[in-house]
């Protein structure tokens, strides 16, 4: 739930700098998780020490500072829409003293690992830079960028990304040691980022109409396809279901239905779970790859295992699916804010 809390912080950033404009987005950015966690992390980033005895824990100072950290970033991507100017930057350069802070602080937190994607992609929406050492951290960035609107960025990253996972046999040119479990864990992981990385190309490839470059995405998933499980089920899940669009945005239909029905696999135990992070990328193939009722049904299903695990992880089910569904499909739904109940206007 925290990882869904940093995406909505950051996607609601964006929305209000595009709606709103980039005063509003300023004041919600600096003022995100507001309250004396966050003003306690203030003060340390303020001075070197500090001292309260109010029973606040550093976990949720450095978290209300992980939240401000990708506020930050979400601002700097949102002002580099218009080019890579000195505000952007700026922000930039908050966005990274305010996640090293919150590190800092929280130190049984990975902030690092929580914030990484965001960081990236801001900085990759300035300049065409180099992608992070970390695979996973590749791979989530590369979506993101393309979630946000930012498809050149992405596909150009992905690109990147792919040529620098590298194998787990080598080690900047040091002997390296390591067991078996270690070695099947990063051979997986280098695997499953590839093809994940190569099923974003794919899209951007089809979307373009280069049947050349589709091909050749299509031809590297293929042989980066084991079955990663040496990797955690939410991972299998969300990379599984991101090869499916790949495929079937490829034209290879038949393959991408196979390979959603083996991603979708563990959902109910992720649902049930609460661990949503893999559900936005399962409902966007669920509603290309399905027939609507098909789809819906089977969203349903997942959507009542989340509710069993809390309200928080049911509002994240249906925050997955909705944004993938049509706009003409939305035109007549209207939502009671007070309750979250959702009707008909017709």
């Amino acid at each position: 739930m925290a990882a869904a809390a940093l995406d909505v912080v950051f996607e609601v950033t964006g929305l209000i700098a595009r709606h709103r404009g980039h005063e509003a987005a300023d004041f919600f950015a600096r003022n995100v998780a507001d309250g004396r966690a966050a003003a306690l992390f203030e003060e340390f980033m303020a001075a070197e020490e500090i001292r309260w005895d109010d029973g606040t824990s550093e976990e949720e100072i450095g978290a209300a500072g992980a939240a401000r950290a990708v506020a930050a970033a979400g601002m700097a991507f949102a002002v580099s829409a218009n080019g890579p100017g000195d505000q952007a930057r700026e922000w930039l350069q908050r966005a990274q003293a305010l996640a090293a802070q919150a590190e800092q602080i929280a130190r049984n937190l990975d902030v690092s690992g929580a914030v990484g994607k965001y960081l990236a992609a801001a900085q990759a929406g300035l300049e065409d830079t180099e992608t992070a050492d970390d695979p996973w951290q590749m791979f989530l960035t590369a979506w993101l960028l393309w979630d946000q609107g930012r498809s050149e960025a992405a596909a150009r990253y992905a690109t990147r990304a792919v040529g620098r996972v590298s194998d787990p046999f080598t080690g900047n040119g040091t002997q390296r040691i390591m067991s078996v479990e270690q070695f099947q864990l990063g051979n997986d992981l280098s695997d499953a980022v590839k093809a994940g990385l190569n099923a974003l190309i794919a899209v951007d490839a089809a979307g373009r109409g280069d049947l050349p470059a589709v091909s050749a995405a299509a031809n590297a998933i293929a042989g980066a396809m084991p079955a990663w499980l040496a990797l955690s089920l939410a991972q299998r899940a969300q990379v599984g279901a991101c090869v499916a669009i790949g495929l079937q945005r490829g034209g290879a239909g038949d393959a991408a239905a196979e390979r959603l029905g083996q991603a979708a696999e563990p959902a109910l135990t992720l649902a049930r779970r609460g661990e949503t992070e893999p559900f936005t990328r399962l409902c966007q193939a669920l509603i290309e790859l399905l027939p609507p009722d098909q789809a819906a049904l089977t969203w349903a299903e997942w959507l009542t295992a989340a509710a069993a695990a809390g309200a928080n992880e049911a509002l994240a089910l249906i925050a997955a699916y909705v944004r993938w569904v049509p706009e003409d499909d939305l035109t007549n739904v209207v939502v009671t804010a007070e309750t979250g109940q959702l009707d008909s206007r017709s």
